[in-house]
């Protein structure tokens, strides 16, 4: 089976095989994110886990009464730009990217400065 970016972000049977073990049969056809986070959430009780919904692009008024912000599937210059936010208001900032052959994760204030691993 080949592995194709999923449409709209639902889980598909590409899922279960080769992206995310947090993914089960019955979720084909749902939400990644909403049948990601209360499974997420279990890991921690203590830590609450929430879902930004919506269409479009992530802004700053979305994420300003987080603690945590991680960022995925995004641009660099949206990365860079959520950055510069979170790091401007005390809130810690993981970017994580995968594209092809090459990852990245980086930390807040380290975007011009992260390397591919």
């Amino acid at each position: 089976m080949s592995c194709l970016p999923p449409v709209l972000w639902t889980v598909t049977h590409c899922n279960l095989d080769c992206i995310q073990f947090f993914l089960r049969e019955a979720d084909v056809g749902k939400s990644r994110g909403e049948v990601t986070v209360p499974r997420l959430a279990e890991l921690n009780s203590y830590v609450p886990v929430n879902l930004l919904e919506g269409q479009g692009e992530i802004t700053t008024d979305m994420i300003k009464n987080f603690q945590v912000v991680v960022l995925t599937n995004t641009t660099l210059s949206k990365q860079i730009e959520i950055d510069e936010y979170c790091h401007n208001n005390g809130i810690a900032f993981i970017a994580a990217d995968v594209r092809g052959l090459f990852g990245l994760v980086t930390r807040s204030s380290s975007l011009i400065r992260s390397e591919l691993i």
